[in-house]
C-alpha cells in the first residue's frame, strides 16, 4: 500500500512538473522576452490615488522613462528615482497562481515625494502589470507601518501608465 502511495505521489509531481516546464511561456511575466521589452521602452506618465490617511494630498503623479535594458529614470510625485529599474517580479508558478505583478519598479528616491506637506522617502516599489500597451499597478514607498506622516510609508493605487507621445 505504502509502494502504490509513493508511486501515484512521484508519478504527479513528474506530470506537474511537464506540464510546468511545457507550458511555462503562458506563465512567464508578460514582456519576459526581449522583443515586448522593447515595446516596454519609453516614457510614461499617470497618476495614483494616494491612500493613506495622514496625507492631504490625494493624487500622486508618476512619470517613468526606460530604456530597452530595463534602466529607469522619472519621478515620483514630487522626488526624482535614482537607480531605478524594471525587473520581472514573479516566477511561472506566480504567473499561475495569480501571486504578485508582471514587473516591478524599484529605486530610490531624491527629494520629497510631496513637496507641499514634507514627505520624504527614501525608496519606491512600483508593482505593474502590462495591459493591453499600459501599466496598471501601484505606488509603495519605503517606511514603516505604524507612525504617520513622518515615518510611515506611502501607499498609492489604481496607477495606470500611458505613454508618452513625443512631439515632433
Amino acid at each position: 500500500m505504502i509502494r502504490g502511495i509513493t508511486a501515484g505521489v512521484v508519478a504527479f509531481i513528474v506530470v506537474t512538473a511537464l506540464v510546468v516546464v511545457a507550458r511555462a511561456d503562458r506563465w512567464m511575466p508578460a514582456g519576459s522576452d526581449g522583443a515586448t521589452m522593447a515595446a516596454m521602452a519609453g516614457s510614461w506618465a499617470g497618476e495614483a490615488h494616494i491612500v493613506v490617511s495622514w496625507s492631504t494630498e490625494k493624487t500622486l503623479r508618476v512619470r517613468l522613462t526606460i530604456a530597452p535594458d530595463g534602466r529607469l529614470t522619472g519621478t515620483v510625485g514630487d522626488a526624482t528615482l535614482r537607480d531605478g529599474r524594471l525587473e520581472p517580479n514573479r516566477s511561472a508558478i506566480g504567473r499561475a497562481l495569480h501571486v504578485k505583478t508582471d514587473w516591478i519598479v524599484r529605486g530610490a528616491l531624491d527629494g520629497d515625494v510631496v513637496k507641499a506637506e514634507g514627505i520624504r522617502r527614501d525608496t519606491v516599489v512600483i508593482p505593474l502589470n502590462w495591459i493591453d500597451g499600459h501599466f496598471e499597478g501601484g505606488v509603495n514607498t519605503s517606511g514603516s507601518h505604524f507612525g504617520g506622516k513622518d515615518s510611515m510609508w506611502l501607499a498609492a493605487q489604481d496607477l495606470r501608465l500611458d505613454r508618452v507621445k513625443v512631439r515632433q
